[in-house]
């Protein structure tokens, strides 16, 4: 199973990969060509492997830490190949549609979980990493309302092409994601 997490800057895709990564304690921390930060987690799920691309050793995490599209889509067919499981998201491939798309023509099993988190919060997330680091720039949200819309865009394209395309927000995210790729969880409690 591959899956796709999309969603603006702010919009809580690090920090559901960050819960799952959280379930399923112990991981193995892949390195290439002397990078300082891993490229890939690896996690065993009983009788499954778990890979999960990028690094979260910095708050924003995830497949814009490897820098190449190329090399992402590389590394999701490696481990497929593997048998593993596959978990990725990152801002670099939230507007791709091809790829993803292409992966599914190749018959790999793939949900992508399109996060609907609100505007104003992803903008106040972005914020508060701005701050945590000092960073005093005015912010622009024009950027963050854009890409939100190419998103919503991406998510339609793909349910059309075929794709198991969803539009969620962060807890529905998590336990989707949780269930897709076999990670015990918790049920949220009832209201």
């Amino acid at each position: 199973m591959i899956v796709n997490l999309r969603g603006t800057s702010g919009s809580g895709k690090s920090t559901v990969v960050r819960r799952i990564m959280g379930l399923l304690g112990e991981r193995e921390r892949n390195f290439i060509d002397g990078r300082k930060q891993p490229i890939s987690y690896t996690f065993q799920n009983g009788t499954r492997t778990l890979t999960v691309l990028g690094h979260y050793e910095t708050p924003c995490g995830g497949t814009d830490t490897i820098t190449k599209t190329d090399d992402v889509y590389a590394l999701i067919e490696e481990a497929v190949a593997k048998g593993h499981d596959v978990i990725y998201e990152g801002i670099m491939v939230s507007d791709d549609t091809r790829r993803c798309i292409e992966l599914h023509r190749k018959g790999y099993p793939i949900l992508v979980i399109g996060l609907n988190t609100p505007i104003p919060i992803c903008i106040a997330g972005v914020q508060a990493r701005r701050d945590a680091r000092n960073d005093l720039r005015p912010l622009n949200t024009k950027n963050t309302e854009d890409r939100a819309r190419r998103h919503r865009s991406a998510i339609s394209k793909l349910k059309d092409a075929g794709l198991d395309a969803r539009s969620l927000d962060r807890e529905a995210a998590f336990t989707a994601v949780a269930d897709a790729l076999g990670v015990a969880h918790e049920a949220p409690e009832a209201v």
